[in-house]
């Protein structure tokens, strides 16, 4: 997300922009709260958006915080179970829901919890908005052992590949690979992306 030489200026960046965004929220609420339903339509796609942009510089001040990685063992089943609770509401709006499904035996990993978390749970929004005109729609995680580590597969198809899920994916890739992790797109047509996390007693 930053280079080395930039991620002071990234953190701080990031850390500036919370409160006039703050604002724009605030505002925005009130207006979804209060306004007739045409504007508070409105004021609620953009409210989906400000969220966006607070997780993007969450992950962005997480990432600028300190050079090196703070990694930790981790359960990858808790760890999505966990950012699907954060962003609750905002599946519950698009009709959508988490399905985690695990393929072999699960096996705790190395993993950076606090800076992945707001870039992975952007990434299961991005899958969800594949939900639009759809009455109920399902974020299927599947979860299987690899080579070393953990897959963590999304299938966000090649059409996505760009805007906030691409620069979701490509953090997550800068936070796994000094750890011997990766993240990789697969191809279209039953394609997505795959988050490989090492194992922690490799």
């Amino acid at each position: 997300m930053t280079a080395p030489g930039e991620r002071g200026q990234g953190g701080a960046l990031a850390h500036a922009l919370r409160n006039p965004l703050s604002s724009v929220k605030i505002a925005l609420q009130s207006v979804n709260r209060d306004a007739p339903s045409p504007y508070a339509n409105r004021a609620r796609l953009a409210l989906r958006e400000v969220r966006k942009m607070e997780r993007l510089l969450s992950a962005l001040a997480e990432c600028g915080s300190a050079p090196h990685m703070r990694p930790q063992v981790c359960d990858l089943g808790d760890l999505v179970v966990r950012c699907g609770e954060e962003i609750s509401e905002e599946l519950a709006l698009r009709k959508a829901s988490v399905n985690v499904r695990v393929r072999g035996q699960l096996a705790p990993v190395l993993c950076d919890a606090a800076r992945v978390r707001p870039l992975l749970s952007q990434l299961l929004l991005e899958t969800a908005d594949r939900a639009q005109g759809r009455e109920r729609f399902e974020v299927d995680v599947e979860l299987s052992e690899a080579e070393g580590g953990m897959d963590l597969f999304l299938p966000l198809p090649a059409g996505m590949q760009g805007s906030a899920a691409t620069t979701c994916a490509d953090a997550l890739s800068a936070l796994l690979e000094p750890a011997g992790g990766r993240a990789e797109w697969t191809g279209a047509g039953g394609g997505g992306l795959t988050l490989c996390f090492p194992l922690a007693s490799r």
